[in-house]
């Protein structure tokens, strides 16, 4: 026995410190996402203002396409790196290990990105030119090795690093971006590079900062480091492409069907109402602290999530109230009379806004419930909704039926998301170590 309860305090401390250190980084993640959005919001409408709606399709598709290849080349390992390091505890050497996984994994997505670049952005009815075609290359390497950093330098209690490094990342987009348009050269392809300049140059800060721990250590066991990163990133993977899909695939169908220009001004119309949903972010590490505490005493959880279900959904009503009533006046302002279609689709998308910022607190409870497959299923079906969706009614209707679209695919979300989380409280669910939650980087506003 005396052996078995030094063994118990060692998993208790490991949990506590796991635990810890993913509140720590969903609270840092919505600092990024605050300080993020507030700079690349307005560079957002400045660069779509400059582009027009055909260059801002044709750039946002191609990013956006960097990005899905990105999360396949992550496999997750950078979402799960707070449980990871907490494993290794001080020890060094685990980070080199995965990040070479990471470079060799990014460095084969990327080789096959390229091969199918041309015909895939023909698909998405962009025109496929050599710079965008490099461009997605590069971003795939650099968005798939982004979140390692950033989530490596929380775990190492160096809480202040991401946080700089994404506030330099998003001044030197909108900088280069900046220049750019002074310089009278701003097109997608020069847009993309702004972006991965930022990308390098934040990186090679954190970089620097983070070397003392690049170093490789016969105390790591490499390869079993390797198989655990996979084992717990690929089940992060397949839930972030999920979301992703779910809250953006209809781009992409959009591109394919009516062409870049209709795609720009819905991209952009659903990056004005982006701010609405983030008030589901601000709510993520209380709820995942409180239902972490619950997995502890074995208190009921059920009226505490519906609380902030509902407060969170008031507030962004609000918020989307009042985008809705300043839509014509801020896209004819700030974009000019290129995006007038933009506004029917703003508004629409600010009240689909109010249902995203439900469903992604209940993903957030998911987790913690150990429910992942709950979050796949009703995303899997939001997914089948804006493809028919917009299949059917896209080209009678355009942009507005879309919007439409992603209105009824978030609404169906909450049903779904919200019948399966009743189901689970009534039969008063079993919370889940909160250690097994990987949290989200920070999503820029393409």
């Amino acid at each position: 026995m005396a052996a078995v309860a030094p063994a118990g305090r060692r998993v208790k401390r490991l949990y506590e410190s796991g635990r810890r250190l993913v509140e720590l980084a969903e609270g840092r993640n919505i600092v990024i996402q605050g300080v993020t959005m507030a700079v690349t919001f307005p560079a957002s409408l400045l660069i779509s203002r400059n582009l027009g709606p055909a260059g801002r399709g044709a750039y946002s598709l191609t990013a956006m396409s960097a990005a899905v290849a990105a999360l396949v080349a992550g496999m997750g390992i950078g979402d799960a790196v707070p449980y990871l390091l907490a494993r290794t505890g001080t020890d060094r050497g685990a980070e080199p290990v995965l990040l070479g996984t990471l470079l060799r994994a990014a460095g084969i997505v990327a080789a096959v990105y390229l091969l199918i670049s041309w015909p895939m952005l023909r698909l998405l009815g962009v025109p496929p030119t050599p710079g965008l075609m490099a461009g997605g290359t590069l971003m795939v390497l650099l968005m798939a090795i982004w979140p390692f950093w950033l989530n490596a330098g929380t775990a190492r209690a160096r809480t202040a690093l991401p946080l700089k490094a994404e506030a330099l990342r998003v001044s030197v987009y909108l900088a280069a971006a900046v220049a750019a348009i002074a310089a009278g050269v701003l097109t997608a392809e020069t847009t993309l590079a702004a972006y991965a300049i930022s990308l390098i140059v934040a990186g090679t800060v954190v970089i620097g900062r983070m070397r003392p721990r690049m170093r490789h250590s016969d105390a790591v066991d490499a390869g079993q480091l390797r198989r655990e990163a996979v084992r717990l990133g690929w089940r992060g993977m397949v839930a972030r492409l999920l979301e992703y899909g779910a809250s953006r695939g209809d781009a992409f169908v959009i591109g394919a069907i009516a062409g870049p220009a209709a795609a720009g001004a819905y991209i952009t119309a659903t990056g004005i109402s982006d701010p609405v949903s983030l008030i589901s972010s601000a709510n993520a590490p209380p709820v995942l602290h409180r239902l972490s505490t619950d997995a502890a005493s074995g208190r009921h959880w059920g009226k505490y999530l519906t609380s902030r279900l509902f407060g969170s959904a008031a507030v962004a009503l609000v918020a989307a109230l009042a985008l809705c009533a300043v839509a014509a006046v801020l896209v004819h302002a700030a974009l000019g009379p290129r995006f007038a279609s933009a506004i029917a689709p703003l508004r629409i998308l600010a009240i689909s806004a109010v249902f995203l910022t439900t469903t992604r607190l209940m993903r957030q409870a998911n987790f913690a419930l150990g429910r992942m497959s709950a979050n796949w299923g009703a995303d899997a079906v939001s997914i089948a909704v804006l493809v028919v969706g917009n299949a059917l009614f896209l080209r009678r209707d355009g942009i507005t039926a879309a919007a439409f679209v992603m209105l009824t695919a978030n609404a169906t979300g909450v049903l779904l998301l919200g019948t399966g989380l009743a189901w689970a409280s009534h039969r008063h669910a079993a919370l889940h170590p909160i250690v097994t939650v990987v949290p989200s980087p920070a999503e820029s506003v393409l």
